[in-house]
């Protein structure tokens, strides 16, 4: 924030303050101190899962690519409030065993066999959920 963005912040608490007292409330432009306000473009790590009992871990990335290798089983390794999206490549067929968890839609999603099939994974408190995004191809 600029000096003089600053000092009609420090300006406008001092009014606030004043007018607190005397219950008088007095309409005061904040338009320059808010377009101060930068955003910034938010990146994502892409992580490689490798083997077939890897730990779903989203300290690895937020985005994590999976091409299986043979029947699989994932751990949990997500704490609460945590989530990530998986994209698993299945070419070949081969199942995955879950770990204890809810889908939407009440099951796990078929994977497809051409492409990525997408699933994002979150928890809450001790519970794990898991939704299909979909198939990319």
């Amino acid at each position: 924030m600029s000096r003089s963005r600053a000092r009609l912040a420090a300006d406008w608490f001092a009014k606030l303050r004043q007018n607190a007292v005397t219950n008088v409330v007095e309409h005061i432009d904040v338009t320059d101190v808010v377009s101060d306000v930068v955003t910034n473009a938010y990146s994502e790590t892409v992580f490689a899962v490798t083997g077939t009992a890897p730990a779903l871990d989203p300290a690895n990335g937020g985005i994590q690519t999976w091409t299986l290798s043979g029947a699989s089983t994932p751990t949990d390794s997500l704490s609460s409030g945590e989530s990530m999206t998986l994209m698993v490549a299945d070419g070949t067929a081969y199942a995955i065993t879950w770990p204890t968890m809810q889908w939407s839609g009440g099951e796990a999603p078929t994977l497809a066999e051409t492409g990525y099939s997408v699933i994002v994974l979150w928890k809450v408190g001790t519970t794990l959920y898991g939704a299909s995004a979909g198939d990319m191809a």
